[in-house]
């Protein structure tokens, strides 16, 4: 499981942003996401590495020290992420998404895998003989994400150092997007 912490606040923030600090975020990150007239500021990580309470106190401190946001006073949203895969089908019954923990154990995303196992699951109803082709990709990169998780889970010194080698991939070109995303199971091919 993992836990993500969110507040949403009126704000005019330009850029999106992530930021990897192990000692504070152990294998997680934080992040700013702009909107329109608001921006969303959280954080995500394993919870068997960082306590959601200690987790919401790091997001305060990093928020306020480096930021210069207090969050103190703004409504906090927070939920448990599951990525613990255990299976779609069992009988007559069918989880997608969260439910079968299928979101990323690595980044929290989890609205592709989500919408990508309904539709599977859907399609699947209708014609039990089709092609799994695609879902068995997204469940390749959730594997990927969830062994990478519990690595960086181990060492807080692993987590910083594969952070830093992902986005110094990312920045230099080495590495493109799609590669750490789960929107992308084609990616795995």
């Amino acid at each position: 499981m993992g836990v993500g912490i969110n507040y949403q606040l009126p704000g005019d923030f330009k850029n999106m942003e992530w930021f990897f600090d192990s000692s504070l975020f152990g294998n997680g990150y934080s992040w700013i996401f702009p909107h329109r007239k608001t921006v969303s500021i959280g954080t995500y990580a394993g919870s068997n590495i960082v306590s959601a309470r200690q987790l919401k106190e790091n997001l305060i401190k990093w928020a306020a020290d480096t930021k210069h946001i207090d969050l103190s006073q703004v409504k906090v949203s927070a939920d448990y992420v599951n990525f613990d895969f255990r299976g779609w089908k069992f009988d007559n019954f069918f989880l997608a998404g969260d439910a079968a923990g299928l979101a990323s154990g690595l980044t929290g995303e989890g609205i592709y895998p989500a919408i990508l196992s309904g539709e599977m699951i859907a399609r699947y109803i209708l014609d039990p003989g089709r092609s799994l082709d695609e879902f068995f990709r997204l469940l390749k990169k959730h594997r990927l994400h969830r062994n990478m998780a519990v690595f960086t889970g181990k060492n807080r010194f692993i987590a910083q150092i594969l952070s830093e080698l992902i986005l110094t991939g990312l920045r230099c070109s080495i590495l493109k997007f799609h590669t750490v995303e789960m929107a992308s199971s084609s990616a795995c091919r």
